[in-house]
């Protein structure tokens, strides 16, 4: 895997409750203003599905769950068979003031440069501001 993008910040938030918000993809427009919408299908688990919207858009994206480690580890892929593969994965952290949150975009696969990156690049400008409100989500 590539790493296209890497953000982290401290929060003023214990852990578990940054976790919570999350991971209820219910909240996820909230704190990532580029999606119109987004469902976790079924249980959140490795192998279940979190299907979202994005703004800018037409179509729907399901992205398969591929570790849900409460409340530390949460990630999502989204392949196009062998030829391409983007991942992001949250890692969040107890601190001595909260917690520590980090988010990384990466990508893998012989087609990925030209099925994936931009969208790993976009999501990738985001993620300070976007980590920013879901701290701020999790610390209201």
């Amino acid at each position: 895997m590539t790493i296209v993008g890497q953000a982290q910040m401290e929060a003023a938030v214990v852990p578990r409750r940054l976790w919570d918000v999350l991971t209820d993809s219910r909240t996820w427009r909230e704190w990532n203003p580029a999606l119109e919408w987004a469902v976790c299908e079924g249980a959140l688990a490795p192998g279940g599905y979190v299907t979202v919207k994005p703004k800018r858009g037409r179509r729907q994206t399901a992205y398969r769950i591929e570790a849900v480690e409460a409340p530390r580890r949460f990630a999502l892929g989204l392949t196009f068979g062998p030829l391409a593969a983007l991942r992001q994965t949250w890692t969040i952290d107890a601190t001595a003031a909260g917690s520590s949150i980090a988010c990384e975009i990466a990508i893998a696969g012989p087609l990925a440069g030209l099925l994936v990156r931009g969208m790993a690049q976009r999501a990738s400008a985001l993620l300070p501001d976007d980590l920013a409100r879901l701290a701020d989500l999790a610390a209201a």
